[in-house]
């Protein structure tokens, strides 16, 4: 099968890039008081694996700025549209000042076990020249986050919440991870935002989507677009 790719590359942020291979209508209403509770999960919806998926891209690291309280170096999104849906996620950031510290080491991934799983390839530390393993020696909770329940809203969606232990000034923080599955609701048609703009000044944000070239693809991005 031949694939296609799309893909969105900038030194530089914008705003929010939606994907569909069918029209999609975004609304939002007043946000509900949020309920946070955590929970178990089955042993094959969040697991460890160092393989990447072999479609995915991996680029190099730019280079950190220094003059920033917290930089993120990269923010690479990937979706693959084939038999399955995939959407790979990398994210490297570089904690340059000590009020950063709190806040660096605390990642979140955000799923719905109900038909999606997770597989946690990098929980990693740059420090000079040293790449420390952190994936197996990290906390990892996963919260489950509902909205309005007296209302009948239920979404289903789990946060596997990862606090990384000893984070230091200069260090950067690198995570990636690949969620595979989409709601069956769509019946095979793949439709998704990604948020363009991840604040903290991206030294390069990408947005990649591969799919077969049978398949229609249509975009949009909405804000500026500078």
């Amino acid at each position: 099968m031949n694939y296609r790719l799309l893909v969105g590359a900038v030194f530089a942020t914008a705003s929010v890039l939606q994907l569909a291979l069918i029209p999609q209508a975004l609304a939002q209403d007043a946000v509900p008081p949020v309920r946070i509770k955590e929970i178990q999960l089955a042993a094959d919806a969040f697991k460890l694996d160092d393989a990447m998926p072999p479609w995915a891209e991996i680029v190099e690291l730019p280079d950190a700025d220094t003059s920033l309280p917290l930089h993120i170096r990269l923010a690479d999104t990937q979706y693959h549209v084939g038999e399955a849906t995939q959407t790979f996620v990398r994210r490297a950031m570089t904690v340059n000042s000590a009020a950063a510290l709190s806040n660096a080491g605390q990642l979140e991934i955000r799923f719905i076990p109900q038909y999606q799983n997770v597989a946690l390839h990098n929980v990693r530390v740059h420090r000079g020249t040293s790449v420390l393993d952190r994936r197996t020696d990290a906390s990892i909770r996963f919260l489950q986050r509902e909205r309005d329940l007296e209302r009948g809203v239920y979404s289903g969606e789990v946060t596997a919440s990862i606090l990384v232990n000893d984070v230091r000034i200069g260090d950067t923080l690198e995570l990636a991870y690949t969620i595979t599955g989409q709601n069956p609701v769509f019946d095979g048609i793949f439709a998704d935002v990604s948020t363009w703009d991840v604040g903290f000044q991206p030294r390069l944000r990408r947005v990649v989507l591969t799919h077969p070239e049978t398949r229609r693809i249509a975009y949009k991005i909405n804000g500026d677009t500078s």
